[in-house]
């Protein structure tokens, strides 16, 4: 209530800021061919977004956390492949599920931190999305590759009430 009265005739802002995404992973990859193959494994994914609310002296600064477990399904098509090297494009699903998740929100009162809270985040539904790519392998054994894969990712709407980046367009629309 105290932030409420403090930006009484106040021009109050309210900014979300997402960062980017830290995702990695193990991944197998079965040939289907010379030129297909099917690529799945286990990824690790932690969201991060902050949250300002009110004016200077009197906001709410929240910051989220949240930490996936997800399972990719991916159709790849070999492009060129050397010795080491391959570059290949991909089209696939991926599906996702929220493992971990807090909030923590410092209330600012009159400039002073007044209170902290730390809440858990848990989210009962599934991230699912379809995603798309190009990429480059270097193979540094014949059964293990180091990759960087640039693409597309679409997010369906989970129906959470938890906001984030996977959801920004989604909410806006």
């Amino acid at each position: 209530n105290n932030i409420i009265v403090g930006n009484q005739e106040k021009q109050v802002e309210t900014k979300i800021r997402h960062k980017t995404p830290v995702r990695m992973g193990v991944s197998l990859y079965y040939p289907l061919g010379n030129r297909w193959a099917v690529n799945t494994g286990i990824t690790y994914t932690k969201l991060s977004s902050e949250l300002v609310s009110g004016s200077a002296a009197y906001r709410y600064n929240s910051r989220q956390q949240l930490h996936y477990i997800g399972v990719p399904i991916q159709l790849n098509y070999t492009i060129w492949s050397g010795e080491r090297l391959t570059t290949y494009a991909n089209v696939g699903v991926h599906v996702e599920k929220v493992v971990y998740g807090t909030l923590k929100t410092d209330y600012i009162v009159d400039s002073i931190l007044q209170e902290s809270t730390l809440e858990k985040i848990r989210s009962k539904t599934i991230q699912t999305s379809l995603n798309a790519g190009l990429g480059v392998n270097y193979s540094i054994t014949d059964h293990v590759g180091i990759y960087f894969e640039p693409g597309i990712r679409y997010h369906f709407d989970d129906k959470s009430n938890v906001y984030t980046i996977y959801n920004v367009f989604l909410k806006i629309i």
